[in-house]
């Protein structure tokens, strides 16, 4: 089971890495990219299990992420990143069928039990 984390911000990436429990979740690979256009990239050389990406990014959205990563992935669950706590951005996610929407900065224990959350759907 492959995660894939984007985000622009290399230390949004860097922390998520340094900071969660990486044996605990047991995931076969964790890759990481840094826009809409590399995740698209590693998305169709890889089989993604769970995509973990930030809402806003330059060249391409995170929910543009989302609405392609259904459909050219449509098993891949999809966790939101956002540094807006405003519903309307909450609303699309759930739209797009997000399994959740977490905070940044992320808390280390929230992006853990979306993760197992997400293993266990």
């Amino acid at each position: 089971m492959k995660l894939l984390i984007v985000d622009d911000e290399i230390f949004a990436v860097k922390g998520i890495l340094d900071s969660v429990d990486w044996t605990r979740l047991k995931f076969d690979e964790v890759l990481t990219a840094g826009s809409y256009s590399q995740a698209v990239n590693l998305m169709r050389q890889n089989e993604i299990a769970v995509l973990l990406c930030d809402i806003e990014m330059p060249m391409g959205s995170g929910l543009e992420l989302v609405q392609w990563a259904q459909e050219h992935s449509p098993d891949t669950l999809c966790i939101i990143l956002s540094c807006h706590d405003e519903f309307s951005m909450a609303q699309q996610a759930l739209r797009l069928n997000c399994l959740d929407y977490l905070l940044k900065p992320p808390v280390p224990q929230m992006v853990t039990a979306a993760l197992e959350h997400a293993k266990t759907v």
